[in-house]
This record gives C-alpha cells, structure tokens and sequence, in this order.
C-alpha cells in the first residue's frame, strides 16, 4: 500500500503515520517547514514539501500513491478565522481532489468533524447523531469544515472518485497537546494547583486516538462503489462522557480531591453545544470499525505517563 498522508505533525496525523509504517505501508508525507522533520529522524518516509493552498503542489505529493489520508486542517485556534478556515479547509480540499484525479489515485479519506452537526448535537442529545442528521455549525471553522464535506461529496459524483470523510469526535491520548482539557487537569492536578475549570456540564464522546488511526487505516484499504457521494462515517465510542465526571476521575486517578476541584471557576466558549454524541452504526457496518480503547483505560496510561514525566523533571531539578 502506497499512501500520501498530510497533517503527520498534528496529533491525529502522527498516530496515523505511525500505524501505517508499523503495516509496513509506503508513505508520502507533507510538510513545509524542515524544523517540523526532526521528531521523525530514523523513521522510512518520503517527504514532500509544499503548501496545502498551492494548486500547483498536489499533483506531485499524489502522483504514484494508492490512496491519500488527508488529515491536515486550519482553524482550531481561531474558531472564527473564517478566511483560513475557508483556504484550507475547502478551496485546498478542491485542489486535492482534482489532481487525485488526474494522477489516478483511487481512494481519497478525509478528515470532517464533529462540529459540521453544531446544534444539532443538543438536538440528538444523549441518543448520538447520525451522518445524515443536519449540519448546523456555529462557527467559521465548523462551517467551512461543513462546506468541504459538501464540495467533496459532490466532487466525489461529479469525478467519479471514491471518496470517505471520516468525523472524529472528542479525540484524546498520547500526544495530546497540553491546552486541551485532559492534559490540562492532569497538570494541575500534579503541580498542586487549584484545578479551576468550567462548569464541567458538557457531554462529549471520547475516543482514543490509536482507535481513530484505526479507522484511518481501514478507510483506505475499504473498497466501495465511487461515483455516488462521499461515505461519511462518525468515529466515536457511541458512548456520551459528562466533563465534570471525567474531570471528577481524572483528578482522583491523580490522587487529589474532588473538593480541590473549582467548577465554575472558568467561563463556558461562546457558542457551546452541549452534546456531541456519536451514533456509531455506520462505522461498524462500512468500516467494520469500533473503538477499543475505554475511557478509565485510556485516561490511566495517560496519567501513568504524564507522573513518569513528573518525576524526570522533579529529579532533575
């Protein structure tokens, strides 16, 4: 297997090259900066660099490949950058299908997001939400994420393409960057700091992220009739997890109160859904996928890890 993958520095991206060379795939992977190389010396890759918003670089990082696993995205930082979001959440995705077209690349997996469902999410509630539920995004980089789904599946009929996006849910584990909230409450849950967080009454489907590779993986080796609209499937546990639960155990595992805990202490983001639970039935019987990984299982590695961690430093201080 020949694949192309963009996005292998994010954290998603990385676990998805990683299980791909342990199948012992040829990959292809973007990158633009050489900085971004260092944290891959050793490892069996064809690197390729270039632009998501280049027109002219696609056809050269495709060109060969089997299949592309397009896991690169703009936006997360900025939720109403809508001028980035746009870039390379839609008009780059629309440059990558073209020239996988003309290269002859069979299988196009690109990555959508949970948040395309936006309100729809309360709407679903505690049953999950299912790939034909409407998408009613309340920000610019849902909305553009939204807007590439839509171009794709009508590229995907208008091209004759075999195209799959696949929506991760609330994505968790190792690697994870530190601002995010399980990271975070790990942290002060160990530097002994008042763990001051929202409310903590959002619910959210967390999967881990060696489960949601896997289902990268199964996409492109999934064969299916192109030509009749993109596949959509939801990657989640089907599972809905309330934050002030999770943080409740996360805080314990670590060995603190849930007394040392200050819900409210922060305020909510504007514009919060309070429900984004997957409906999974699409994943088990298109991809044949479902998670694995359980949530007290998956949250104590990581905090096993994360006191390692603590530990070399303290000692080293």
């Amino acid at each position: 297997m020949h694949v192309a993958i963009t996005g292998v520095t994010g954290f998603i991206g990385a676990e998805v090259l990683r299980q791909a060379l342990e199948q012992n795939w040829r990959v292809r992977c973007l990158y633009r900066n050489a900085n971004q190389l260092q944290a891959f010396d050793g490892l069996k890759i064809d690197w390729y660099k270039g632009d998501l918003s280049d027109p002219g670089m696609w056809l050269g990082f495709l060109d060969g490949c089997d299949a592309v696993l397009h896991l690169a995205s703009a936006g997360v930082a900025d939720l109403n950058d809508a001028y980035t979001g746009i870039t390379i959440n839609t008009l780059a995705l629309a440059h990558l299908m073209y020239a996988a077209k003309q290269v002859g690349v069979s299988k196009v997996v690109l990555t959508g997001s949970c948040f395309e469902y936006g309100l729809s999410g309360n709407t679903a509630g505690l049953k999950g939400l299912c790939e034909n539920d409407r998408l009613l995004p309340v920000n610019a980089y849902a909305g553009a994420k939204a807007a590439g789904t839509m171009l794709a599946h009508s590229l995907s009929v208008s091209l004759g393409m075999q195209v799959i996006i696949l929506r991760p849910f609330h994505v968790y584990g190792p690697g994870e960057q530190a601002y995010r909230l399980i990271p975070s409450v790990i942290e002060m849950a160990y530097n002994l700091k008042k763990i001051q967080t929202t409310d903590g009454l959002l619910w959210r489907d967390l999967v881990h992220v060696s489960d949601v590779a896997k289902a990268y993986l199964k996409a492109a080796t999934l064969e299916w009739n192109g030509g009749k609209g993109a596949m959509i499937a939801n990657v989640g546990t089907g599972i809905g997890t309330c934050l002030r639960n999770l943080i409740e155990i996360i805080v314990e595992l670590c060995g603190r109160k849930k007394s040392d805990i200050e819900f409210g202490a922060l305020p909510p983001r504007a514009n919060e859904i309070q429900y984004f639970i997957a409906s999974t039935v699409a994943c088990k019987q298109q991809l044949n996928w479902e998670a694995e990984i359980g949530i007290e299982q998956g949250i104590e590695a990581i905090i096993k890890s994360k006191l390692d961690d603590f530990v070399m430093r303290r000692m080293s201080k």
